[in-house]
């Protein structure tokens, strides 16, 4: 991956909270696993596109969702202090979770 994964600036998760409605508080009280990939992979939807400006970045556009999924995981880390684990590319493109794999912040 040739783009340095950040943390986002303030402004950028009120921003993120506003359009998605998601909060980690929402994310850590997901009542159940794919609820919460769900949470999770719009974050990283809204990452892509407003962080990274993915309509506008050649970089973004040439990456495999696998990789760029992963560029904005470890942004979502970083921005709340986080780690996440996903276990075998456990969301596909269109956003649902693979049956035998989870995404789960720790």
């Amino acid at each position: 991956m040739s783009i340095e994964p950040r943390a986002m600036i303030r402004p950028e998760v009120k921003k993120m909270q506003k359009e998605t409605g998601v909060t980690i508080n929402k994310i850590m009280g997901a009542e159940s696993d794919l609820k919460r990939a769900d949470y999770i992979y719009q974050v990283c939807d809204w990452i892509l596109e407003n962080v990274y400006h993915e309509d506008d970045n050649p970089q973004i556009q040439t990456m495999t969702n696998p990789e760029a999924m992963t560029l904005a995981m470890e942004v979502y880390g970083l921005t709340f202090g986080t780690e996440t684990e996903v276990k075998n590319s456990s969301m596909s493109g269109d956003g649902q979770e693979n049956d035998t794999d989870s995404v789960n912040p720790v």
